[in-house]
């Protein structure tokens, strides 16, 4: 097996080498700001999440899982194939290896972030074998894949553990199927399982993420190509029968969570925008649809720009750039539809993320430009990618700011309040003493269930804390906050050096503002101040 392993790596084109190391290099990173949780959101489901369904021996998702639900499973299968690898080195002993997963919350979260990146190199060889079979020009290729996969929104999505790159991957196993459906299919003169397949891979990701029944468009556009062919309705209708069954299957196991977040979106559309209205209502569609497209601008550029070369080349393939068109004027206007909650630019960069795939279809529907275009677009796409690697790999303001709590005060009985979301401290036993019962999770109840406690001595009163009902609490020694308190000098500050917050789920994605690529870390500006020095109020 070795020989046979070394004569397929000797057969290796140049290309072939560079798409390994690109996917390999998908893995860099995983372990972005870890211990923190919270720096990135919407991803404990798949971490403490799936622990808790399976701590509870069941399959079905849990309250939280608001989306995501073959993500869920992915992540589910994952993590028990991760506790059967990790239990060897505890002794076989159960009861240490959950201690440790409870005294280590971020443990958790490392295996949804390597299943997405896991699912990003699927992505990346799925992409690769399309291009290579519709684009002739490698440099173009791999130029195309280094300013899809490598820009700053993607880089961090796939190492988020979030559900999208799945979604997105089934996605675009439906749209490269619809493509392949109205061209090789239609010369067969039938729907065939290239038809089925783009259907049910759409009906799959509406599965994961329901906002994604949107690319169920490929229906209508099948219907529409096919509609003189015999028999086109029987075999339409049996090939959505088997999405839908499918899709009521999953959504069965997760209805009560899908509901919940959908009915959200669904009344915007019918409660005035009032005090008691829901703030999804605060923009109209319009100023959505100028954000998103703004969004799309800014976390694209490249690809956009390369549409000018590829544009003056000349289309070559008119059914993939209609298609790919098509795609992408849609997403826009029905994210900017559903989506319109006033978050500004900095957030919610995320739900822009399809866009870039369909605008590597668009390119691909051009004849490829010259060579040096196509290496100069490459090693501008590389160095943005290595930039933006590097950024995820190194520590972050979080992770100074913690080294330096812990290692000066970790054996001092004080008070730290501390006010910023993503940034968490050691919680003992006392710390979680303070929690109301609403706010104690799983972490908190199995720790003061342990025998043991942490060797973190501060007590840490957070956002959770219940101060009302406990009156004895000392008064603050230290007092951590996000933003600088006027005539206060703080015992220590850590910020990423520019005015602009740059993190996971704020800012990252905007390639064209200036000051991305002056930081020196991620992560927000932390000041630590003395409690009696100073009066501040988070």
């Amino acid at each position: 097996m070795l020989n046979r392993m070394r004569s397929i790596l000797r057969a290796m084109t140049l290309e072939q080498w560079v798409i390994m190391i690109f996917g390999a290099s998908f893995f860099v990173g995983v372990w972005y700001a870890f211990p923190m949780v919270n720096t990135i959101t919407d991803v404990w489901a798949f971490g403490g999440g799936v622990l808790r369904a399976i701590e509870a021996h069941t399959l079905l998702p849990g309250y939280g899982v608001a989306y995501g639900t073959l993500s869920f499973y992915q992540n589910y299968v994952a993590m028990v194939v991760a506790l059967a690898g990790s239990i060897p080195f505890f002794g076989f002993d159960i009861v240490a290896l959950k201690t440790a997963l409870i005294q280590n919350p971020s443990y958790s979260l490392i295996v949804p972030r390597i299943v997405s990146a896991l699912t990003s190199v699927a992505l990346l060889i799925l992409v690769y074998r399309f291009l290579k079979a519709h684009i002739q020009g490698v440099e173009w290729r791999l130029a195309l894949l280094m300013l899809t996969f490598g820009s700053v929104l993607t880089t961090l999505l796939v190492r988020s553990g979030k559900m999208w790159m799945l979604s997105i991957l089934l996605i675009v196993v439906s749209f490269i199927y619809l493509y392949r459906a109205i061209t090789e299919d239609r010369e067969r003169g039938q729907l065939g399982w290239m038809s089925f397949t783009s259907i049910m891979t759409a009906f799959l990701a509406a599965s994961n993420f329901l906002f994604a029944g949107l690319f169920l468009i490929n229906i209508p556009i099948l219907l529409f190509v096919f509609w003189r062919t015999p028999a086109v309705f029987k075999r339409l209708i049996v090939m959505i029968a088997v999405g839908m069954v499918v899709f009521l299957g999953f959504f069965a196991l997760n209805a009560g969570n899908v509901v919940e977040q959908a009915s959200g979106f669904v009344m915007q559309f019918f409660v005035s925008n009032s005090a008691g209205a829901s703030v999804q209502t605060s923009l109209t569609v319009f100023e959505s649809l100028i954000v998103n497209v703004r969004q799309a601008v800014e976390s694209f550029p490249l690809l956009l720009l390369a549409l000018i070369p590829a544009v003056y080349a000349g289309i070559r393939n008119k059914a993939l750039f209609f298609l790919a068109l098509l795609y992408s004027a849609l997403y826009i206007i029905a994210v900017s539809v559903v989506f319109r909650a006033d978050h500004g630019l900095a957030l919610n960069v995320r739900h822009i993320a399809p866009v870039g795939f369909f605008l590597l279809f668009l390119l691909a529907s051009f004849k490829p430009p010259l060579r040096l275009v196509s290496r100069v677009f490459f090693v501008v796409g590389l160095a943005v990618y290595v930039y933006t690697i590097v950024l995820l790999s190194i520590p972050t303001t979080y992770n100074v700011a913690y080294d330096y709590i812990v290692e000066r005060y970790g054996d001092t009985e004080i008070r730290i309040d501390e006010n910023i979301f993503e940034f968490t401290l050691p919680m003992n036993k006392v710390s979680y003493a303070l929690y109301a019962p609403s706010s104690c999770g799983s972490a908190c109840q199995h720790t003061q269930a342990l025998s043991s406690d942490i060797s973190f001595r501060p007590l840490v009163v957070t956002n959770d804390s219940d101060l009302l009902a406990h009156t004895d609490v000392p008064a603050a020694d230290l007092i951590i906050v996000e933003r600088e308190v006027v005539n206060c000098t703080p015992l220590a500050h850590f910020g990423n050096g520019v005015a602009d917050v740059f993190d996971i789920d704020i800012n990252l994605g905007r390639m064209l503002m200036p000051s991305f690529y002056q930081i020196q870390q991620l992560g927000k500006d932390i000041y630590i101040y003395e409690a009696r020095d100073c009066s501040v109020n988070p």
